[in-house]
């Protein structure tokens, strides 16, 4: 067993979203984590529970480290409708060797791939002109421009992204494509322009003034090809004066 942190390392929070299924009495809220630390984590969600109040936890982890299953309890509550995020803090509760030892293992993880130094590039900013959206939607949208190249029967279509997020992605295009349709992506990356070919499904057209498009949805993903796609897009959620951004370079 790895030796217990201090005090220091036990206080440091660190920002991460990463899947969370938060069972509430007889409710599974699926939500995202806003940061972590050795001892717990900060679920956004707007349903709260009560203070000191014991929930069930699905935690998938990145890393390849799989799901933790496992208990806590609500030590901290932040009600929807304040300035801040919305959410519970929650401290790990009742976890035997093994589970301990899988969350110190992650903490560690997401320490050492931290980056020290914010990215200079500012490309892209959360969608915020649209109707607001549960804040505990599992991929959060980001604008932001990609290449992105589709095999239509004999012809190669160029399309462009208008957003995207790690569940799928809204494309500028005039192709008539109906939902249902599968789909294989190739998106360019936006400085090397080699290729990474995702499989997807379209869920919807778009159809409007603003634009016209289709929203696809990424298929058979796991989360270790989820945090592929990300690095290979070179996009990192970070926090800029309050407001989350998609930095593309360091």
């Amino acid at each position: 067993m790895p030796p217990l942190p201090n005090r220091v390392e036990r206080d440091r929070r660190f920002a991460i979203q990463i899947a969370a299924d938060v069972g509430i009495g007889r409710r599974t809220v699926s939500a995202l984590t806003d940061n972590v630390g050795a001892n717990g984590l900060f679920v956004r969600s707007d349903v709260v529970g009560e203070l000191r109040q014991l929930i069930t936890l699905d935690l998938h982890l990145p890393f390849s480290m799989g799901t933790l299953r496992t208990h806590g309890m609500i030590v901290h509550v932040v009600p929807p409708g304040e300035s801040r995020v919305p959410g519970m803090g929650i401290a790990l509760y009742g976890l035997d060797d093994v589970r301990r030892d899988q969350w110190a293992a992650f903490v560690r993880a997401v320490r050492k791939h931290a980056p020290e130094v914010p990215a200079k590039a500012l490309v892209a900013y959360r969608v915020d002109r649209r109707p607001p959206e549960p804040i505990r939607r599992r991929y959060e949208r980001f604008e932001v421009v990609l290449e992105v190249q589709v095999q239509l029967v004999e012809e190669l279509v160029t399309m462009y992204t208008h957003d995207i997020s790690r569940g799928g992605m809204l494309l500028r295009t005039d192709c008539e494509i109906e939902p249902g349709d599968g789909l294989v992506l190739r998106i360019v990356h936006p400085r090397r322009h080699d290729t990474l070919s995702i499989p997807c499904v379209v869920r919807r057209r778009v159809v409007d003034e603003a634009m016209r498009g289709i929203g696809v949805e990424f298929l058979d993903l796991d989360e270790e090809t989820r945090a592929m796609f990300w690095a290979f897009v070179g996009a990192e959620v970070e926090d800029v004066d309050g407001d989350p951004v998609v930095l593309i370079e360091e």
